[in-house]
């Protein structure tokens, strides 16, 4: 049964409200080498509301007892036990109700750069289809009853057992990876692939290559002092658009 994921795991009440900035940005500290985390939450006591927020990282909640609503911008969905909820974070966004005997739930929750960063391949872009090419007409949420659910749970299972087991260590977090890259697959068949995902990553793409023409210069001149301008400009870039790839690259 779904709710047996949790079972001897550290669940911890939810409360974030003093997490959440005055602009309503959630921030949640993560490790800088593996920028990911899985939170399981009570959400006992009921509460009369939950706060909205919005941020950087990607996130998917997924209620394992209870049912309830959840909100996205302007959006309202329903969801029950078993669902995976794709949550669009740039939109304010948080539980409208939660509702059960004992509502608890699961939040796998990562920066994008964990999975696609601006040197990988085209393909890695299909991975974050069901965050970044979300359509009105399609709710964002995997169903129990989806035909591919089974097979999305299976890899949840394995990434709550590889985060919560009692070893640390690289190879904890590439077992990690590897269940969660399974997880999100499951979800870019059940959304559908998208040209527009890989057109984001090839604009990337094209952007590092400017960027290697800087890297060759350094290597080339390396006593010589360019200043940040020059150097933008020699990527045919603005010096923001420059410092803030260059600090990606």
């Amino acid at each position: 049964m779904v709710h047996r994921i949790l079972d001897g795991l550290p669940v911890e009440p939810f409360a974030i409200d003093h997490m959440i900035a005055a602009n309503g940005n959630y921030e949640l500290p993560l490790p800088a080498g593996f920028p990911f985390a899985i939170k399981l939450f009570s959400y006992q006591p009921r509460r009369p509301g939950f706060p909205l927020n919005w941020h950087e990282r990607l996130e998917l909640f997924v209620p394992v007892e209870g049912k309830g609503r959840f909100q996205m911008g302007e959006r309202i969905f329903p969801f029950s036990a078993g669902d995976i909820v794709v949550v669009d974070v740039k939109s304010f966004h948080g539980l409208r109700e939660f509702e059960g005997a004992n509502p608890t739930a699961i939040v796998v929750t990562f920066l994008p750069e964990l999975i696609c960063t601006l040197g990988s391949l085209a393909c890695d872009s299909q991975y974050l289809i069901p965050f970044y090419a979300q359509e009105d007409s399609c709710d964002p949420i995997l169903h129990h009853k989806d035909r591919l659910s089974g097979t999305a749970f299976a890899s949840l299972r394995k990434l709550v057992e590889c985060y919560f087991g009692a070893a640390r260590g690289l190879h904890v977090e590439a077992g990690c990876k590897v269940h969660l890259l399974q997880l999100l697959y499951s979800l870019s068949l059940h959304f559908g692939f998208s040209q527009q995902a890989q057109a984001v990553v090839q604009e990337q793409r094209r952007l590092v290559e400017r960027l290697h023409w800087a890297q060759e210069w350094l290597r080339d001149h390396y006593a010589e002092k360019i200043s940040v301008a020059d150097m933008a400009a020699l990527c045919y870039m603005s010096e923001s658009q420059f410092m803030k790839l260059f600090k990606k690259a």
